[in-house]
């Protein structure tokens, strides 16, 4: 049996150009239904009917737009338009609480997090299942229980086997997101702790030197 390959669009851009405005223009029924019976036409997929309209959602692939409670700046979408063209991973992160501390959420969990939410959205089998969501930490499984709220809630609770896949449309304007998500993730080794404590040196150095001549 064929496994169905589904299509991914992909909108990037600074912020407040209007990606979001196209994206929801393309995820509207008419527009959706067409392209996703021309990719199966054109990919000889046959496990759709070509009769059925089908919308898509939207996928932020904003680093500001997944913090609860960061809204200055970051042009998120309103709730009206949040209900007329869902948009996941917006709002499923908590920003640190100690200032002195990096956001916890990087290009990895958001590529791993994208990756999820299309496939339960296009209805197709992917391994991230058994690999990388065996052994997760607390807060990534938080954040996986608001994803899968959200979908459920955005599906109306309607089973994979019940209904038609929906058109995934990645939108946003960091770029590190997206470069993982078209190209995949970049082939160099991971530092040791030995040169994370080395460059974390030479920063707090840099930083006294800046401070002393401030």
């Amino acid at each position: 049996k064929q496994q169905y390959k589904p299509l991914v669009i992909v909108i990037a851009g600074p912020t407040a150009v209007g990606k979001s405005d196209v994206a929801s223009k393309i995820c509207s029924s008419p527009f959706a239904s067409d392209i996703c019976n021309g990719h199966q036409n054109n990919n000889n997929h046959h496990l759709i009917s070509n009769n059925t309209n089908r919308a898509g959602h939207i996928i932020s692939a904003d680093s500001v737009q997944a913090y609860r409670g960061v809204d200055i700046g970051a042009n998120k979408p309103t709730l009206e338009e949040m209900e007329r063209t869902p948009h996941h991973l917006v709002n499923v992160v908590d920003p640190p609480t100690d200032p002195s501390k990096a956001a916890s959420y990087n290009a990895a969990d958001w590529l791993r997090d994208a990756t999820y939410v299309i496939r339960e959205l296009s209805l197709t089998d992917d391994d991230l299942d058994e690999i990388e969501m065996e052994n997760l930490d607390a807060d990534t499984l938080l954040r996986k229980h608001s994803i899968d709220a959200y979908l459920q809630q955005t599906l109306d609770g309607v089973s994979a086997h019940c209904r038609q896949p929906i058109l995934p449309v990645v939108v946003g304007g960091t770029m590190m997101y997206l470069n993982w998500f078209v190209h995949g993730r970049p082939d160099a080794i991971r530092p040791t702790n030995e040169a994370i404590e080395r460059a974390a040196a030479k920063i707090d150095l840099f930083r006294e030197m800046h401070c002393s001549t401030g």
